[in-house]
């Protein structure tokens, strides 16, 4: 694996960076992290994408990682050497039956054990689930899952997929590799009201808890239990304290983060909140958010050893998928995020809108608020 980076973020730096690792005879595809404020369009990088001679993926992000230090300029591709294929998934808005049928027409014939597969989503889209939904009932459990959903903080939806056909919206690009890997996936987050019932949902839209409007229930337990006011704040600066967890058994609850309001009615989530759905608010601290991190990283050596039969310190990177929300609540204190993680190897990432990843062995999930390490043999 050849790793780079591109500090200025400039379409020229892309496009050198494509350059250098397009010329190598050893790398079998490309994967690209970019940042928000690069400013790409598909106007300015489409024709270096489509003129690239090897297999692209990846996304746009409010933040990358390289070397355990988070920058909010530049770009990050990585050169991979195993043997991979991805896909491209154009409309996440198409019939669930439609993706699935895409997926199994393209990876029919691959064997799925040991190997890796790398999700990038426009993490926007609402059509999340369904993604994921597709994706686990097409290829099971036999790979490992990481990935994230791709986009800009100031949440308007535009071009953040990268593909070979260029830079697109409302869009997934997979990649499964035939490299081993060992994920972890924590967050840190606890309960801290009473359970409450979805009553109504749609898609990303949670329209009523316990048969009343969303947002009426959210704000009465937030404003009770932080002793602050939506009218005081803007809606995302409180609410990013206070996520939704979905009971998941007897796992780790599943995080969702309200990142609006629609008329002060509904709550609009980063990834779907299913109907029935038993939820708490979820509240954390530093010390509690950094063990989250400590866990991850952990279980991605546990498992790695698991999966490859060697040490962890054998790995050639470490993948870290953590959420831009976790970066916003922790401030300077992420810093100690990073520190945890660090390996010996590369450690490169994507700060993202939502996270990919499976939990335990045998289920994949989108996760928000949640921190996913993968260790790469």
């Amino acid at each position: 694996m050849k790793i780079m980076f591109d500090r200025e973020g400039s379409v020229e730096g892309l496009k050198s960076l494509l350059k250098v690792l397009c010329q190598e005879e050893s790398i079998t595809g490309i994967m690209i992290f970019a940042c928000d404020a690069n400013e790409f369009t598909p106007q300015t990088i489409d024709p270096l994408l489509t003129k690239c001679t090897k297999p692209l993926w990846g996304g746009v992000f409010p933040e990358i990682i390289y070397e355990a230090e988070k920058t909010s300029k530049g770009t990050l591709a990585a050169g991979f050497t195993c043997p991979l294929k991805t896909l491209s998934i154009d409309d996440l808005k198409n019939d669930s039956a439609v993706i699935r049928q895409i997926i199994e027409k393209t990876y029919e014939k691959e064997d799925l054990r040991d190997q890796t597969m790398f999700i990038f989503a426009d993490g926007l889209s609402g059509c999340i689930e369904a993604l994921r939904d597709s994706l686990f009932q097409s290829l099971g459990a036999m790979p490992n899952y990481i990935g994230g959903g791709a986009g800009s903080l100031q949440f308007i939806q535009k071009p953040c997929i990268f593909t070979s056909e260029g830079l697109k919206e409302n869009a997934a690009v997979l990649a499964l590799v035939r490299q081993k890997s060992g994920v972890g996936v924590a967050h840190g987050w606890q309960p801290i009201s009473e359970p409450h019932k979805v009553t109504a949902a749609e898609g990303n839209r949670v329209i009523s808890i316990d048969w009343q409007p969303a947002f009426e229930v959210y704000q009465e337990m937030v404003e009770s239990l932080s002793g602050n006011s939506f009218q005081e704040y803007d809606f995302f600066h409180l609410a990013k304290n206070y996520p939704l967890g979905i009971m998941n058994m007897n796992l780790e609850m599943i995080v969702r983060d309200p990142i609006a309001t629609n008329s002060e009615k509904d709550l609009i989530c980063v990834g779907e909140v299913p109907v029935n759905a038993i939820i708490h608010v979820l509240r954390g601290d530093r010390e509690s958010l950094l063990q989250g991190a400590a866990a991850a990283r952990k279980n991605a050596a546990i498992s790695f050893e698991a999966v490859t039969g060697q040490q962890a310190e054998t790995a050639v990177a470490m993948l870290v998928i953590d959420c831009i929300s976790r970066v916003l609540y922790l401030n300077h204190d992420f810093e100690e995020e990073l520190k945890i993680v660090k390996t010996e190897a590369t450690v490169m990432g994507a700060l993202t809108l939502g996270e990919f990843a499976n939990l335990r062995s045998d289920n994949l999930a989108f996760h928000n608020k949640t921190i996913v390490t993968a260790l790469l043999q």
